[in-house]
C-alpha cells in the first residue's frame, strides 16, 4: 500500500520523500544507484550497486549470437504479474563500485547471485509508485523495485520475496535519473558476446 502525507511516501513499510507529479512516460535510459539507506546519485561512498536501466516501448531485439545468453538471463520469464505490460522490453547492467567484475560459468553476477546483465519486464501506471521492474525472478524467489518517476528522476525501494530475505543483496533503496532515449545496445555490449548453456 502507498500512503502520501506531508511530502513523505510510505511503501513496503519504508518512508521515502515524495519527489513530485509523475512523468507521463517512463521510456528511456537511466543511471541507477542502490543503497542500504536513502542516498543521492552523487553519494559515491554509500553506493552498494550502480547500474544502467533501459526501458523501451517494444521488445528488445537480441542478436543471434547472444540469444542463448539472454534466454537464460531473462528475469521476466517467471514474472507472470508483469509479463503482459512490457514483456522483455527492459534490460539492465549492474556493477559493484570498487570491485572487479565477477562471473560464474561465463555469466556476469553482482552480490552473490544477482545477474549483472539481463532482460526483464516493466510496468508504469503513472501514479505515486508507478514504475515496477524486477532484477531477479525464479520459481520461488524475487527481487524487484517500485519507484516514483518525476522530472526524469527516480526514487524507490528494492524488496525481496519468496526464498530471498530483505538483506540478501544488501540494498533497500534506489535512486536514478533519466539520461536519454532507450539504448538497449548498452546491455548488449555488457553481456557475453557468445555464450551457450553447454558452457555451464
Amino acid at each position: 500500500m502507498v500512503v502520501v502525507s506531508a511530502g513523505i511516501l510510505s511503501c513496503h513499510h519504508r518512508s521515502i520523500p515524495y519527489i513530485g507529479p509523475p512523468d507521463s512516460s517512463a521510456v528511456g535510459t537511466y543511471e541507477l544507484v542502490f543503497c542500504r539507506q536513502l542516498c543521492k546519485m552523487d553519494d559515491s561512498g554509500v553506493a552498494i550497486i550502480r547500474g544502467t536501466l533501459v526501458l523501451d516501448s517494444a521488445r528488445i531485439v537480441i542478436p543471434d549470437s547472444q540469444k542463448e545468453y539472454f534466454a537464460f538471463a531473462n528475469e521476466g520469464y517467471w514474472a507472470t504479474d508483469l509479463r503482459h505490460d512490457h514483456p522483455e522490453s527492459a534490460c539492465f547492467v549492474l556493477r559493484e563500485p570498487g570491485r572487479p567484475p565477477s562471473s560464474f560459468k561465463g555469466r556476469p553476477f553482482v552480490r552473490e547471485g544477482l545477474p549483472a546483465v539481463a532482460l526483464t519486464n516493466w510496468r508504469y501506471t503513472q501514479d505515486t509508485i508507478g514504475l515496477e521492474f524486477e532484477l531477479y525472478r525464479s520459481a520461488d524467489a524475487s527481487f524487484g523495485v517500485e519507484a516514483q518517476l518525476s522530472g526524469g528522476l527516480l526514487l524507490g525501494t528494492a524488496s525481496s520475496g519468496g526464498m530471498l530475505h530483505e538483506t540478501d543483496f544488501g540494498v533497500r533503496y534506489v535512486v536514478g535519473k533519466r539520461v536519454g532515449a532507450p539504448r538497449p545496445a548498452l546491455c548488449l555490449a555488457a553481456a557475453p558476446a557468445h555464450w551457450t548453456i553447454n558452457a555451464r
